[in-house]
């Protein structure tokens, strides 16, 4: 038995992290211990056991860390350009979505107020850009997950999609075998993601009519003017919808998502969180789930029940749960499954996600 050590990097777009993970010999036993943060910066520390534990489980513990890192694209290689040298590298498109940051009630009415921000639906899909590398030909059309990787298309889409122009790339929401799309990157081979957001619409416009309603994909309603705006929300609201978006017109398309603050932005009107599967509750239909503390710390949230309609996730897997509130001891209050997350990786389920219940106190000096 010996101790094992690697340093990992991720390098795509403004992103340039390394991650370091130790497995080594302490107090007649073995504890995983790791660092992490942006390259040539102090690093975070933490460890993955408490107190030293047997040979076996350590490796285990060491071994799973390593593959999640390099499952979300981290590399050996210095370069850290994502998958390199890794499963992943043959499915990596090198394309990547531009994520949202989440406001506050309280930030609403500015947002609504702004003639800079348009408004839109947030759907409950699964995030999906779909790209036409081949005109005419369905096996020219991918689509690409939030990691960058390749994956499978609705047959319906694949074909509707089939005759956009070569080296057409479109952003959006796969929600069952329909389509919405907010976005697009490159148009019959020319890179648009430099043109401000109301000309990228207007050019996604154009591109879609070649795609047409039948085929169960559109263009996401979009709200410009504070009336309209309000409306949308309203409309919302009492659907019972997932939220709003809203985003900058002037900024063009940048992969990834800020520390805070960026030209889209996303306000829920329900709560979810995207958790970790731990293991199916016995005999019955449920299973139990968590997330993570800032330190990899896997932190217990309870249990949801899943519908006889849908298969029983497996453990490890990544699902989608909506509830009330949270209480501070992690557990979640009246969760409702709404799906799988196979575009999502176990760094989504953090606790930092979770809108936990006002204690009596907080009430009070609310």
């Amino acid at each position: 038995m010996q101790g094992e050590a690697v340093n990992l990097y991720y390098k795509q777009g403004g992103s340039d992290k390394v991650y370091q993970t130790q497995l080594v010999e302490r107090e007649g036993g073995w504890v995983v211990n790791f660092q992490y943060g942006r390259r040539g910066s102090t690093l975070t520390s933490g460890t993955k056991t408490a107190t030293p534990v047997e040979y076996a489980r350590a490796k285990s513990a060491y071994d799973k860390l390593v593959a999640e890192k390099k499952g979300k694209g981290y590399t050996e290689a210095e370069s850290g350009s994502a998958y390199q040298a890794t499963a992943g590298e043959a499915r990596f498109t090198g394309i990547l979505p531009q994520l949202l940051n989440a406001v506050e009630e309280h930030e609403l009415e500015a947002l609504l107020t702004d003639d800079g921000l348009c408004a839109q639906e947030k759907h409950d899909g699964e995030r999906r850009l779909i790209r036409q590398g081949t005109a005419g030909d369905t096996a020219g059309v991918i689509g690409i997950n939030r990691k960058g990787l390749a994956v499978a298309l609705p047959l319906n889409l694949a074909e509707a999609f089939a005759h956009l122009p070569a080296g057409t790339v479109i952003d959006g929401e796969v929600i069952g075998t329909a389509y919405v799309a907010f976005d697009i990157l490159e148009f019959g081979g020319k890179d648009v993601r430099a043109l401000p957001y109301r000309e990228r619409l207007r050019v996604l416009a154009e591109c879609m009519r070649g795609v047409g309603p039948q085929s169960g994909a559109c263009v996401v309603l979009t709200a410009f003017v504070g009336v309209t705006k309000r409306a949308l929300l309203a409309a919302m609201r009492a659907g019972g919808k997932e939220g709003i978006v809203f985003k900058s017109l002037d900024a063009p398309y940048t992969e990834g998502c800020p520390n805070s603050g960026g030209a889209q932005l996303k306000f829920k009107l329900v709560e979810s969180a995207t958790v970790e599967v731990i293991g199916q509750n016995g005999t019955k239909r449920s299973v139990s789930v968590r997330v993570y503390d800032p330190s990899g710390t896997p932190v217990p949230v309870g249990s949801v029940t899943i519908p006889a309609d849908k298969r029983i996730p497996a453990a490890g897997e990544i699902i989608e749960v909506r509830y009330l509130y949270a209480y501070r001891d992690g557990a979640l209050y009246q969760p409702v499954y709404l799906g799988e997350r196979g575009d999502q990786g176990r760094e989504a389920c953090r606790t930092g996600q979770l809108k936990y219940k006002a204690e009596v106190g907080e009430a009070q000096a609310a």
